[in-house]
């Protein structure tokens, strides 16, 4: 049994005789004890605003993007999924992919990009959207934090931070990566990985296509 005595700076438990990072290892189990003050249940780096309802949140698209200009494409409450693969696996890690869900907190809107006419698909974009990681599907992560964002491509990028810092970019193309998800699909790594599902970027697709033959946009 080995007894450290530490002090918490910037993520990392710093030994105070050699001032040298202890990495602990996953799946291992400690004993921590400090002064009741020392300690804090709620992480302030994962607060985020109110969701905004369905009415403040098209009031807020069409003061932002102007009238016409934008298109719900999903509704609060909403879930997708997405694939992480990670190039480097740590020790303890349960695998070297895992497959997220999150729910939508607010509705998801599309905006037409400042002087496009909305004809191509790349002249839309995601607009924030506030969201929540709720659950791994596979790969075996138990989730510890469910980690709020003000848009896909953040919640992304802090799911990476949060569970695999350091094993992989944060960076991703939102549109690719994410896809829609109901209770019950059947879903594997392959298919994520392939885009063998519904992603952002297929509904996007057929929301241009739809607009271009004046029809109302099918979001199925």
């Amino acid at each position: 049994m080995k007894a450290f005595k530490v002090v918490y700076k910037h993520g990392h438990f710093i030994d105070v005789e050699s001032g040298l990072r202890l990495i602990p290892v996953q799946g291992s189990e400690y004993t921590i004890s400090a002064p009741d003050k020392a300690f804090k249940t709620e992480d302030a780096k994962l607060k985020i605003g109110d969701a905004l309802n369905t009415e403040n949140k098209a009031t807020w698209a069409e003061k932002e993007f102007g009238k016409g200009n934008y298109a719900k494409i999903l509704d609060a409450g909403e879930q997708l999924f997405f694939r992480v693969g990670n190039s480097k696996k740590m020790e303890g890690d349960e695998s070297r992919q895992y497959i997220f869900v999150c729910t939508l907190l607010e509705d998801l809107y599309f905006y037409l990009v400042k002087r496009r006419k909305g004809d191509d698909a790349v002249d839309w974009r995601l607009a924030n959207c506030q969201c929540m990681l709720e659950s791994c599907l596979l790969g075996g992560l138990a989730i510890t934090e469910k980690i709020p964002a003000v848009s896909l491509n953040t919640l992304f990028t802090q799911t990476v931070m949060f569970y695999f810092n350091m094993q992989r970019s944060g960076a991703i193309n939102v549109y690719d990566a994410f896809y829609k998800y109901t209770q019950g699909m059947e879903i594997t790594f392959d298919g994520a990985t392939y885009q063998f599902y519904n992603s952002i970027g297929k509904v996007r697709n057929a929301f241009v296509k739809n607009r271009n033959l004046n029809q109302k946009p099918l979001f199925s």
